[in-house]
């Protein structure tokens, strides 16, 4: 059993607060992400479903699976997990198109871990490294 699956007081299984933190969290991801794909400004909370639903680009089907994702459905494991899937598949599907415009390769996790952990030794700013490693040392 889950972690985040705890019985209440009244011995009915639920699913705690976190568990839903996490859904949320997961969904704020997917629109951030969703208005970056499209080169669109996000907008204030009250305005931003219907600004979503006119962006250019939107995984198949999105305004009904979007629902599903931000529905609760029923309070139990089932209906947890359910929504979880489908906000996986909503990530699957601008992850895939991700690699199709060319934008990520086939491991896009990997090559996200490291366009997000800049460092030294990086192909791309290594000679941008050391030309502020030098002014630094002189």
């Amino acid at each position: 059993m889950p972690t985040s699956y705890l019985p209440n007081s009244f011995g009915i299984p639920r699913i705690d607060h976190f568990a839903r933190d996490r859904l949320q969290a997961a969904y704020e991801y997917l629109v951030q992400a969703l208005f970056a794909y499209n080169r669109r400004w996000r907008p204030w909370r009250n305005r931003e479903m219907s600004a979503l639903l006119a962006l250019p680009w939107l995984p198949e089907d999105f305004p009904n699976r979007v629902s599903l994702a931000l529905s609760i459905g029923s309070q139990d494991y089932a209906g947890y997990m359910n929504r979880v899937e489908v906000l996986r598949s909503l990530f699957q599907d601008l992850t895939n198109r991700l690699v199709t415009d060319g934008l990520y390769g086939n491991d896009f996790i990997r090559e996200a871990f490291i366009r997000s952990h800049d460092e030294p030794g990086r192909a791309w700013n290594m000679d941008a490294w050391n030309r502020k490693h030098e002014v630094l040392h002189k």
